[in-house]
């Protein structure tokens, strides 16, 4: 998955919110909130499981560990 701008305002709107990043910045210092929300988002979808593996790990036994009717 890609980082996208809509994501880090996002996320730098819900740092301002709880109080990590501050209300009233400057532009630069913006700008560098903005580079290192992007950062944190990038490392956490690298280590986040994607769908297709979640799947797999759902399927890897065998049928009868998944049935619902035991």
């Amino acid at each position: 998955m890609r980082v996208t701008d809509e994501m880090v305002q996002v996320a730098v709107k819900k740092a301002v919110e709880a109080g990590l990043l501050p209300r009233h910045a400057c532009r630069e210092d913006t700008g560098s909130y903005q580079e290192i929300i992007e950062l944190i988002l990038r490392a956490a979808l690298e280590l986040a499981p994607t769908e297709s593996d979640t799947v797999s790990q759902i399927f890897a036994g065998t049928p009868a560990e998944h049935s619902a009717y035991g």
